[in-house]
């Protein structure tokens, strides 16, 4: 049994228990790409499951009732709970399909083998995160995006942003992992950003320009509203899509 406290704990890295980064391409689906990522690592499985954005993006639309491109962390747990996700190959992503045209599945959604999970928003300080992530559990991050998140350094550092930076939108990425002063972020772009698709991004940056903070919670509600952080029906909330 360990005896290390919590202070001289390892920082933790997700890495190893993910799927490969992927790419959301010109799309505004970073969120699904988002909740995704986390749900295959609350499935467990070694590799884990390969679950299909598109389904999850899918339900976001219909819960938002437009097919503009973005959505909320509100419809994604209302798509996760309702409908679920199958696996990709049921489903695959089209990383060049047009925004703002209405689409179907290619079968029943939420049938059989259509996964099911709950979302629960915990706190976004990075305290918080960290507190999570050391518990093994990956956190949906919702940013504001300027400049430097586009460009990391050389050693996957995003810089905070300088005073009256403007404002490029808002995205979403996962937490996976921490060091003193900075979170590990999983991004949607691609393994040519930062570092193989992941980067640093510092607790100044976190605590300043993190609007929500999720996690995949089984026990999360999955119907109507709820206290303690369980998701409400309804397109509620910031939306999430810059790229």
């Amino acid at each position: 049994m360990s005896t290390a406290s919590p202070r001289h704990r390892a920082p933790a890295d997700l890495r190893a228990v993910m799927a490969p980064v992927r790419d959301q391409g010109r799309r505004g689906t970073c969120l699904a790409f988002s909740v995704t990522a986390a749900h295959e690592v609350a499935r467990g499985g070694s590799p884990p499951d390969d679950l299909s954005v598109e389904a999850l993006y899918w339900g976001c639309k219909r819960t938002d009732g437009n097919w503009k491109a973005g959505t909320t962390f509100r419809s994604g747990a209302t798509s996760l709970g309702r409908w679920g996700q199958p696996l990709e190959q049921v489903w695959p992503y089209d990383a060049k399909r047009e925004t703002g045209v209405m689409y179907s599945p290619p079968e029943r959604a939420g049938g059989s083998g259509w996964f099911r999970s709950g979302l629960r928003q915990i706190g976004a300080a990075p305290a918080d995160v960290r507190s999570h992530l050391d518990a093994g559990t990956p956190v949906m991050l919702g940013l504001t995006v300027f400049d430097t998140l586009f460009r990391p350094d050389p050693a996957g550092h995003i810089a905070d942003p300088a005073a009256g930076a403007i404002a490029r939108g808002r995205h979403a990425v996962l937490a996976v992992g921490h060091q003193t002063g900075a979170l590990l972020i999983r991004n949607s772009w691609g393994t040519t950003w930062a570092l193989d698709g992941y980067a640093w991004i510092g607790d100044g940056y976190i605590g300043a320009h993190a609007g929500e903070a999720w996690t995949v919670d089984a026990t999360a509600s999955t119907g109507s509203k709820a206290a303690g952080g369980a998701h409400a029906e309804g397109p509620e909330g910031a939306t999430y899509g810059a790229r």
